[in-house]
C-alpha cells in the first residue's frame, strides 16, 4: 500500500511540472522495452527514478505527460495536464454546482491510476484556494485547502 501512495504522490507532484532533463538515470530494458511499445511518438523524454519507479516525462502530442513504470516494465499510472474544456462536462458541470461563486482554473491534472482516472481542479473564492479530486463521475473531495492572504 505504501508503494501504491508513493507512486500515486509522485504522479500528482509531476503532473503539471516542467519535465527536466536526468542524465543520470539509468533505465533497465523492460522499462525501456514497455515505453517504446506504449509510447512510440513520444518525443523529448526524460527519466526519473523514486524508490523502485520509474518515471517518463515525454511531450506527445500537444501535451507534457508523465507514465509511471514498475522495475518489470508495469505501467503503474500516468499523468497529463489538460484544459478544463477538455475535463467531461458532467464533471465540469459537478464542480461548477458546489462552488458556485468561486474562479475554477482553467488548466486540470488528469491521473490514471489502478485504472481510475482523477481530475485534480483548482478552484479560488474570496478567502481560500481549495484543490479538488473529481473522479469521472464527478463525486468531488477536497484535497488541500489554502487560505489567501488579503
Amino acid at each position: 500500500m505504501k508503494k501504491l501512495r508513493i507512486i500515486f504522490a509522485a504522479l500528482a507532484l509531476i503532473a503539471g511540472t516542467s519535465a527536466f532533463a536526468n542524465p543520470g538515470v539509468l533505465v533497465n530494458e523492460a522499462v525501456k522495452k514497455a515505453f517504446v511499445k506504449d509510447f512510440s511518438s513520444a518525443l523529448h523524454v526524460n527519466w526519473e527514478k523514486k524508490d523502485v519507479f520509474y518515471f517518463a516525462n515525454f511531450e506527445m502530442g500537444e501535451h507534457v505527460v508523465t507514465v509511471a513504470y514498475d522495475e518489470d516494465g508495469q505501467m503503474l499510472g500516468m499523468s497529463r495536464t489538460i484544459s478544463l474544456t477538455q475535463v467531461p462536462l458532467h464533471v465540469v458541470q459537478s464542480v461548477k454546482d458546489e462552488y458556485k461563486g468561486y474562479r475554477i482554473a482553467t488548466t486540470v491534472s488528469e491521473i490514471l491510476f489502478n485504472g481510475e482516472t482523477n481530475y485534480y481542479i483548482n478552484v479560488e473564492g474570496k478567502s481560500s484556494i481549495i484543490k479538488l479530486r473529481c473522479d469521472a463521475n464527478g463525486q468531488i473531495t477536497e484535497e488541500k485547502k489554502a487560505r489567501l492572504k488579503i
